[in-house]
């Protein structure tokens, strides 16, 4: 490429940055000044969700949603399963160990009676942000972890609608919790074995990647599954 035209690239590249930092600077500035309780539950998810997606932990910002998600849950709102996970997930990938967001979304899940109305993307993703927050090793995530592996061991929630990707991030989450990786392994690798039967029909491949899933588990290596 010509001089010129990286020259030119990189000053328009430069300057939509600026505007951009300027941008998300004067959106933090709005939403400290708005009350959140005027918020809908999808818009105070949508909104730590954005900032953590973007790598962005503004402190002020997660702490006034924590707090605003901690007061409706004490008056029985109930949040949905999206909801519950993109808090939590956005909460963990901004490195925020907020425990009583985290208390308040566990809360929310043990108030049901079963966990069909979780899709298999959102239950990953809400025991992965357990599993990879500073919460994992807390009462309130094992209870949480607990109630995941009982409603897993039932047949009536269709856990055949996970695929192995949704399978693997769970068995992964479950082997930070040491304690509980054998008893989820009964759970778990069964379902492994029925979908990689179902997807590529080898039963060496399928063997072979039960096996390096669970090296990854027991060996307690983060972030392996983000690339998978």
């Amino acid at each position: 490429m010509h001089p010129y035209r990286l020259h030119v690239i990189s000053f328009h590249i430069i300057t939509i940055l600026i505007y951009i930092h300027y941008l998300v600077g004067k959106i933090l500035c709005e939403l400290s000044q708005r009350d959140f309780s005027t918020f809908e539950q999808q818009h105070l998810s949508n909104v730590v969700w954005a900032y953590a997606r973007a790598e962005q932990s503004p402190t002020a910002l997660f702490d006034k949603c924590a707090k605003e998600v901690v007061r409706r849950n004490a008056v029985g709102e109930e949040f949905s399963p999206q909801v519950l996970t993109n808090l939590a997930w956005s909460f963990t990938t901004a490195r925020i160990g907020d425990e009583s967001l985290f208390k308040a979304v566990a809360a929310q899940v043990d108030t049901r009676s079963h966990l069909r109305a979780f899709k298999p993307q959102e239950l990953a993703n809400l025991v992965w942000a357990f599993a990879a927050s500073a919460m994992f090793y807390t009462p309130l995530a094992v209870k949480l972890f607990d109630k995941v592996a009982v409603d897993m061991s039932s047949d009536k929630n269709g856990y055949k609608a996970f695929s192995p990707h949704h399978m693997s991030i769970i068995a992964w989450s479950f082997g930070k919790q040491l304690t509980k990786l054998l008893s989820m392994c009964l759970i778990i690798k069964p379902n492994l074995f029925i979908h990689l039967e179902t997807l590529s029909g080898s039963k060496c491949t399928r063997s072979k990647t039960i096996q390096y899933l669970f090296h990854k588990c027991s060996n307690g290596q983060d972030g392996w599954l983000l690339s998978s």
